[in-house]
């Protein structure tokens, strides 16, 4: 029987950072791109790391070409980055998440992503 996956977006989902992982990637961009994103018109919600780079970093003027040429730059800087700001007692888990992943793991035809 195949098997669903089942993937959670986790900051604003399942816990809140209350705005550090956020703070980690603007401040992470400017650091290995050089331009400020903090100011920019733009949603997270729902989208991968990397998908948030390439958008955000457009709107920043900075070509797709010249992101995907420091993105190894970039994810080490950034998870140290996450690292500095963001300490266990400022990542909060929302209500019911501890039940309803246990719920979901309960299938034995889903796995979590």
């Amino acid at each position: 029987m195949p098997k669903r996956l089942v993937l959670f977006d986790i900051d604003g989902t399942l816990i809140s950072t209350q705005g550090r992982s956020v703070r980690a990637m603007h401040e992470s961009y400017e650091a290995v791109w050089g331009k400020p994103t903090a100011h920019l018109d733009y949603s997270m919600d729902g989208k991968t790391e990397l998908g948030i780079t390439y958008d955000l970093l457009k709107l920043a003027d900075i070509p797709r070409d010249q992101v995907s040429a420091k993105l190894e730059k970039f994810w080490p800087f950034y998870v140290d980055t996450m690292r500095r700001l963001l300490q266990p007692e400022h990542v909060v888990l929302h209500p019911g998440v501890r039940q309803l992943v246990a719920a979901v793991d309960e299938h034995s035809d889903t796995v979590l992503g």
